[in-house]
């Protein structure tokens, strides 16, 4: 059994300390720190590259992969260790492209399914981006790796239909079994496939975007000025309808709030635990009262996008603010659709809120719990309250607008 090579781990994350910092400087020194990168890079690399135990391949492989190490020595990486016929390289080299496939789909880039190969749908996906790159791919060589790897850094994160539209991404078709956990025994095992993704807001819907909705004249209970890139807040289930027909009639696309299944399905992003990130809320995962992520004001929102996104791409899907989804309030799932769209049986009068806020508890954040609230007049006025949007239409790239 080869040993797991402790000391390249930890030199890295020396490195990701000292360069991002706490407070992930990298973000606004990108070339400075990219040099300092490669230039830790370049010594780790000096230090194993006349190593025979190819587990520290394997690990340079991983540690570039999660964006620690530079890509300058990968395609060195991978060579030395298909060389000394280590499985774990193919394994490596499978789970970058695998990422790099989800990223192309939320671009809209890639259909599915995830194969981790360089197939002809992702050959198709990236032909946009020149004939050198598609011979590259078609050797499934590492350098098809490298290649695929600057499109997955280099393409937008996100799509808009405009410039003051919520910044969209594509969730994949699939299935969730939705049921009990643990103190939640009473509810019904009830599984839902989605036969066609649908797209979602990456955000939760911000102050500036509705104020542009009512700069226009099509909402109203305009927010106070500043904190543009804040969730609005204090806006109903019925306010929100003014919202929709207004991005709708602007941008021709259906645009509605998700389903509640599509929202947990969305939040869950493929895990099976009580948060996306595990089954702890540890902490500076979320916004909420008991999730260790205060900076900012404890009884307030904190800016959209705070927080890493989830395995589809989205933020925020847990704290911060309750988010309205389109459902009228129902005790349990039985009777409810299983493809995935909306149950509007019932009393209108009450809709479901999920994903808890930064006044709730960590046990009102986990990916299952459910809540309720009344659609009309006096829940405009709760601070804890916002939205996202989400549509049955997936984007494409690249639909930007610049006006």
């Amino acid at each position: 059994m080869y040993r797991m090579p402790l000391l390249l781990l930890l030199v890295s994350m020396t490195w990701h300390n000292e360069v991002l910092g706490d407070d992930h400087a990298a973000e606004s020194n990108g070339s400075k720190n990219e040099r300092a990168s490669c230039y830790k890079s370049k010594k780790i690399w000096k230090s194993i590259e006349a190593e025979s135990d190819p587990s520290y391949f394997v690990a340079y492989i991983n540690q570039a992969r999660k964006g620690l190490l530079c890509y300058e020595y990968f395609v060195e990486a991978s060579q030395k260790c298909r060389d000394a016929g280590y499985d774990s390289c193919d394994a490596a080299r499978h789970d970058v492209v695998m990422d790099i496939q989800k990223k192309l789909l939320t671009l809209g880039l890639f259909p599915g399914p995830f194969s981790g190969e360089v197939d002809k749908p992702t050959l198709r996906a990236i032909s946009a981006f020149g004939d050198s790159i598609g011979k590259s791919l078609q050797s499934l060589s590492v350098d098809a790796v490298v290649d695929l790897q600057k499109i997955y850094e280099q393409r937008p994160d996100h799509m808009a239909d405009c410039a003051v539209c919520p910044s969209m991404v594509n969730v994949p078709a699939g299935s969730i079994l939705i049921g009990p956990v643990e103190k939640e025994k009473a509810r019904a095992w009830h599984e839902v496939t989605f036969e066609d993704g649908f797209a979602m807001g990456k955000f939760e819907v911000t102050k500036a975007q509705w104020r542009a909705c009512v700069e226009e004249g099509a909402c109203r209970n305009s927010p106070i000025k500043g904190e543009d890139d804040h969730p609005v807040t204090g806006v109903g289930w019925s306010d929100i309808q003014g919202y929709l027909a207004w991005l709708e009639e602007k941008t021709g696309r259906l645009y509605r709030l998700p389903s509640e299944v599509e929202w947990e399905y969305a939040a869950r992003a493929g895990t099976a635990t009580r948060y996306p990130w595990g089954d702890d809320i540890g902490a500076g995962n979320a916004h909420c009262d008991g999730c260790g992520s205060e900076a900012g004001g404890r009884w307030k929102p904190l800016p959209v996008g705070s927080f890493s996104e989830n395995r589809f791409g989205l933020h925020d899907m847990h704290g911060n603010v309750w988010e309205w989804v389109h459902d009228t309030w129902h005790g349990s799932y039985e009777g409810a659709p299983t493809d995935g769209s909306a149950r509007l049986t019932g009393n209108s009068d009450t809709r479901v809120i999920r994903g808890g806020s930064f006044l709730s508890k960590p046990d009102q954040l986990q990916s299952t719990h459910r809540a309720r609230h009344d659609q009309y007049p006096y829940s405009r006025r709760y601070v804890a309250m916002g939205f996202r949007v989400a549509s049955p239409t997936l984007m494409t790239c690249c639909e930007t607008e610049t006006d």
